[in-house]
């Protein structure tokens, strides 16, 4: 605090570099890293004269530096309480995406497989589609050959060609399909309709298409749970501390909320003498009241 302005006479007993800002959100008790911390830096010192205790906090930033100065005099603490402890070590977060991610990577493939919608893709639903258009044809042109229908086929319809040498899952659904086929072909024979091959029987089977996305996103959600878990031990110790007179606290660091303060400077975490700051303080608050008693002044 080099800025900082001393009063006449005035001595600087203890300095220390107590508190720096975490640039995290906590998420379901998750403490969760955002961005770098070398975008915005920050120093929070807490100085002990002969007369006050006085708290700094300075926070630069691309948006502007923010400034907290809190200060009470040496007579006027009769009360600290300090905390210090782990933040961020709640894995419900990592631990629900993460089962969230396996789910959607194994459950869409296992119902899939145990209500046989695998069973209907790929060769046999290609078969499956070729029945329908060949069986639905070739019953349509048996109803013309032998008179029960007196409709043409449209010019320019070229006609299914078998493939011979289909796999055992293609002949499955072609036979199939057939069947589907002739069976809409009688009906429109007996309905007088025109020939038109019935689509909407075909089958468009995308299972397997539906499986791979919910595979890659679970993939993805699963990874991010993993993540989550290992940057949440970034979280540095977490600090509460507050000193004043009586019921008040003319000086109160804290960062339980886990959002930023109204200087935007954000969750305030442990710096390298915070510990050490805890400790001392009350015996050197104490030193400094016992010295202006002996000198016979109050401030």
């Amino acid at each position: 605090m080099d800025d900082l302005v001393l009063a006449e006479g005035e001595r600087i007993v203890r300095s220390y570099d107590c508190t720096t800002v975490d640039h995290c959100a906590v998420v379901m008790g998750t403490a969760i890293p955002l961005g770098s911390k070398r975008k915005r830096e920050s120093h929070g010192t807490v100085t002990v004269t002969d007369k006050r205790v006085i708290y700094d906090l300075r926070v630069s930033g691309k948006g502007g530096g923010s400034m907290v100065r809190q200060e009470v005099s040496i007579s006027g603490v009769s009360s600290i309480s300090s905390m210090f402890g782990r933040f961020g070590r709640d894995a419900r977060l990592p631990m629900i995406l993460v089962a969230l991610g396996f789910l959607m990577m194994f459950a869409p493939y296992v119902y899939a497989v145990e209500t046989g919608m695998l069973s209907t893709g790929g060769d046999y639903e290609l078969g499956y589609n070729f029945g329908v258009e060949y069986g639905y044809y070739e019953e349509y042109t048996s109803g013309i050959t032998s008179g029960v229908v007196e409709n043409t086929i449209p010019v320019g319809y070229v006609p299914p060609e078998i493939d011979e040498f289909g796999s055992p899952e293609y002949v499955r659904g072609m036979a199939a399909g057939e069947a589907a086929g002739k069976a809409r072909a009688l009906q429109d024979i007996s309905s007088d309709r025109g020939f038109g091959v019935p689509t909407d029987l075909m089958i468009h089977n995308s299972a397997a298409a539906l499986i791979l996305v919910s595979a890659i996103a679970g993939a993805v959600v699963f990874v991010l749970g993993s993540v989550l878990h290992v940057l949440s031990y970034r979280s540095a110790d977490w600090i509460h501390l507050k000193m004043g007179s009586g019921w008040g606290s003319d000086i109160f660091i804290t960062n339980m909320s886990g959002g930023e303060d109204r200087c935007g400077t954000g969750p305030q975490t442990a710096g390298p003498g915070y510990r050490m700051m805890a400790e001392e303080i009350g015996a050197v608050i104490a030193e400094q009241r016992v010295s202006q008693m002996a000198g016979g002044g109050r401030t």
